[in-house]
């Protein structure tokens, strides 16, 4: 009896706008939780339920048979209920991220041409998340360090995952003998020989003391209270009707068509890194691309061809507006100009000790980021 009340009481209070409870002279009724509700038996069932509040309940009648259609009765309710609102379903709303947009809204203007290369033989410009061809995954042995990132460290989308990893949780400021268990640990999980820990820790190093940026910034050089790793970001988006429009006239995305993406509900991704240097807000982006066998195919014209023919630029140019909100929200009274530092993607197999080899830098023109921001809301 107590589960039963309990029940009925979960029952009555769960609707929104009407509860319909029937009563009547059914065999067992008077033992029943909504008679004991009422106070059965009463002398007068019809005056005790008259008694209650007519803006809340509404007693109907009848003496029909049971298989009588309620639908009078509720007709004659909605004179007295508030209508109902129908929730609106957007059928268009969906999370959006850059790898979606680019398999299924991105038209290129013309056939996109194979990246140049060094070594006519030789399949490159893998993105990160493009499996390696079977014909690749036997490597060469290689000595110097050019040649053991270049052509006998692993490929394929597990090694992106591994490197971004190992490069999230060093402290990047400490010496290097500090991260040999991280280093042993790629290492193992590569299958790689013990003897490849000189050059591993030989490409780590080299990989935090490259400078990045015209105002000397290096990996090494940023401490954790200045750096946030794998930042997600989730902001809305509506039509987007103009933004490769907006982003040709400023020279990106000039491959592309000009035509209107369908963006409606969420834009969603996740950074490498956004750090801080002498006050301004940098995107650092890893990317473990295989782009050929020489220095010069990480070289800067090198480099700007890669991102082109993956549209990086767009991945970036979406972190940009992310980043502007971010800093609008943590710090409102500052100019987004005053904070922002602009964008670096660092080819990772390019960084071996060369200026500035694997490296591309991109201030990022603010009115840019600000025209894309408006476009997309």
């Amino acid at each position: 009896q107590e589960e039963d009340m309990r029940l009925l009481y979960v029952a009555m209070t769960r609707a929104r706008y009407l509860t319909l409870l029937g009563l009547g002279a059914s065999k067992g009724f008077q033992a029943s939780p909504a008679a004991q509700l009422l106070g059965y038996p009463l002398t007068d069932p019809l005056a005790a339920l008259s008694q209650l509040p007519e803006s809340q309940f509404r007693l109907c009648l009848d003496d029909a048979p049971s298989n009588h259609s309620a639908e009078p009765h509720l007709a004659a309710a909605e004179n007295w209920l508030p209508a109902l609102t129908k929730p609106v379903v957007h059928n268009t709303w969906q999370l959006h991220s850059y790898t979606r947009i680019v398999k299924t809204q991105l038209q290129p203007a013309a056939p996109i041409p194979p990246l140049p290369t060094s070594n006519a033989d030789y399949v490159r410009g893998f993105d990160d998340d493009e499996p390696e061809p079977v014909e690749q995954q036997n490597l060469p042995e290689r000595d110097t360090l050019d040649a053991y990132v270049t052509q006998s460290f692993p490929r394929g989308p597990h090694v992106g995952v591994l490197m971004h990893q190992l490069l999230e949780n060093i402290d990047f400021s400490a010496p290097v003998a500090a991260f040999d268990h991280a280093i042993d640990s790629l290492r193992a999980r590569l299958n790689l020989k013990a003897g490849d820990m000189p050059l591993l820790r030989q490409w780590l190093k080299a990989i935090l003391r490259q400078r990045l940026t015209p105002t000397g910034l290096t990996l090494q050089g940023l401490p954790f209270s200045d750096r946030s790793d794998e930042l997600e970001f989730h902001f809305p988006v509506h039509g987007a009707p103009k933004l490769i429009e907006a982003a040709k006239q400023f020279g990106y995305l000039t491959d592309l068509e000009t035509a209107p993406l369908q963006l409606e509900g969420m834009m969603t991704g996740s950074i490498d890194l956004l750090c801080r240097h002498q006050g301004r807000y940098y995107v650092i982006d890893y990317k473990t691309n295989h782009l050929g066998n020489a220095p010069s195919d990480y070289a800067a014209e090198a480099l700007t061809a890669s991102i082109r023919h993956h549209q990086y630029d767009l991945q970036y140019l979406l972190y940009c507006v992310a980043v502007k909100k971010i800093l609008a929200l943590r710090q409102p009274k500052v100019p987004f100009e005053d904070l922002f530092g602009g964008v670096v993607y660092l080819f990772l197999r390019g960084m071996t000790g060369s200026p500035d080899g694997g490296v591309h830098f991109d201030p990022v023109p603010i009115a840019l980021i600000e025209a894309l921001e408006a476009g997309l809301n």
